[in-house]
């Protein structure tokens, strides 16, 4: 009787302590990208690059892509292969979370616009213009947008 209840125990144990991203080395990764990503942004591309997605849920691999277009994009580097984003924009919209869709349709629309798409990029910032009016701080996101409107012209 000993040895289930101690196999009971070990495996509460391990179920309590899981942590989001996989394990506790993504979630510990994605975190500290996640701050660094509007000051250090190259110090939040190298932790990026190191998280293993292979053991991501859905849910956390749709993160992980948004947080990475992101981090590429601001720091000026190549945003036209990053097709992914599109499937995480669609899923952020059918979805509850505004701000996360908002930013994945913007993101998306920088790929369409990289890629030479422009009606592709123009419906999807204007989308995510709408989705953005919903925010509370929603002053940054609709500058950028604004700008890359502006730029398609």
């Amino acid at each position: 009787m000993k040895p289930i209840t101690g196999s009971i125990a070990i495996l509460m144990v391990s179920l309590f302590s899981c942590k989001p991203y996989g394990n506790s080395e993504n979630s510990r990764l994605m975190q500290q990208a996640q701050l660094l990503i509007e000051q250090k942004l190259d110090s939040a591309l190298v932790l990026l690059d190191a998280v293993n997605v292979a053991r991501f849920s859905d849910a956390e691999r749709a993160e992980y892509t948004l947080m990475r277009i992101q981090a590429k994009d601001k720091a000026g580097l190549d945003i036209s292969a990053d097709t992914a984003i599109f499937k995480v924009s669609d899923d952020y919209v059918a979805g509850s979370d505004v701000e996360k869709a908002a930013l994945a349709c913007f993101y998306a629309g920088r790929v369409w616009q990289e890629q030479g798409n422009a009606s592709a990029a123009m419906q999807a910032y204007l989308d995510a213009e709408r989705m953005a009016n919903s925010l509370k701080n929603q002053e940054r996101l609709k500058g950028l947008i604004v700008f890359f409107i502006g730029n398609l012209y």
